[in-house]
């Protein structure tokens, strides 16, 4: 069954369709499930603050400088609670027209800073599992 589509606010935020396989990144046990506008944006607060309440604990968050300037791919999805899953880069290559975007999952080697991945459990309004990409 398809899930409703929300409209992102913002060129830089980019949800996924529910076609998209995350199991790579979420295991097998997860559902997916559609968000609201007020969920990504309580999602993206949440990030934010996380990174800079960060700066000091971790090294490589230092580099994630200004986390709106990274393009967004979002997945809402229930694993025991309700969660939001985030696909973070800096850059968008011209080729990567809005529809390949919301179908496809923006991956790369390397990169460092330029790319990273956090889940945030929207019920408890806690961030876990920041994956920055190694530099090279």
């Amino acid at each position: 069954m398809a899930m409703s589509v929300v409209k992102a606010q913002s060129e830089k935020q980019i949800i996924l369709s529910d076609k998209v396989n995350l199991k790579i990144e979420l295991a097998d046990n997860y559902r997916r499930t559609p968000l609201s506008h007020d969920e990504v944006k309580l999602a993206d607060s949440l990030v934010a603050r996380y990174l800079l309440d960060n700066h000091d604990k971790y090294s490589w968050t230092k580099k994630v400088d200004d986390y709106y300037d990274y393009y967004r791919q979002y997945a809402g999805y229930i694993a025991g609670s309700k969660m939001v899953f985030i696909n973070a880069f800096r850059h968008k290559p011209d080729t990567f027209t809005d529809e390949f975007l919301h179908e496809t999952l923006v991956s790369a080697r390397g990169g460092g800073s330029s790319f990273f991945t956090i889940k945030v459990n929207i019920q408890s309004m806690v961030c876990s599992d920041l994956r920055v990409n190694a530099p090279k």
